[in-house]
C-alpha cells in the first residue's frame, strides 16, 4: 500500500490509509464527490480524528495500485453520474425546464470540464506496401471483385 502524502505522519513515518481504516471511507467519499458532477482535483479528505488529509492524486494512485480494494468501475460509474448530472442541466436549459438558464456558464462548465468544444485526434494508420502485399499473398485480404 502507498503512503499517505506528505503531511501525514505519526512518529516521523508515512502514515498509510489502509493502516488507519479509513480507506473505504475515503473511497466512499471520493467516489460521491465525483458522482456529484465535481472534477477530481478538487476532492480532498480531511479525518480530524487520525489527523489524516488526502488529496484527489493521492487516491488516484491508491486506485491504480489497489485495483482489489478501489474498484476502478466504481469511478467510471461516479463520474459517468457526475456527467449525467451536467447533461441533465444542459438538456432542461435547451428544452425550456429550466426556465432562466445561465447560458454563458454552462457553456464554460461543458468546454473546459468536458472538452466539448474539442475537436477529437485525428488518428491515421500508416500500412507499408510489403504489409500489404504480403497479406494478399497469405489471403489475409481479398481484392474486390
Amino acid at each position: 500500500m502507498v503512503g499517505g502524502p506528505i503531511g501525514n505522519t505519526k512518529n516521523n513515518k508515512l502514515v498509510k490509509l489502509k493502516k488507519l481504516g479509513i480507506e473505504q471511507h475515503a473511497f466512499e467519499d471520493y467516489l460521491e464527490h465525483l458522482s456529484e458532477g465535481y472534477v477530481r482535483g478538487s476532492w480532498f479528505y480531511v479525518n480530524k480524528e487520525h489527523n489524516f488529509y488526502l488529496i484527489a492524486d493521492s487516491m488516484e494512485k491508491y486506485i491504480k495500485e489497489n485495483p482489489a480494494d478501489f474498484s476502478p468501475i466504481k469511478v467510471k460509474v461516479a463520474l459517468n453520474k457526475g456527467y449525467k448530472k451536467w447533461e441533465k442541466v444542459v438538456n432542461n436549459s435547451a428544452d425550456g425546464t429550466d426556465q432562466k438558464p445561465n447560458t454563458a456558464s454552462l457553456n464554460m462548465l461543458m468546454r473546459n470540464k468536458y472538452g466539448w468544444d474539442k475537436k477529437a485526434e485525428e488518428r491515421t494508420i500508416q500500412i507499408c506496401c510489403s504489409d500489404v502485399n504480403e497479406a494478399y499473398a497469405k489471403g489475409n485480404i481479398k481484392q474486390p471483385d
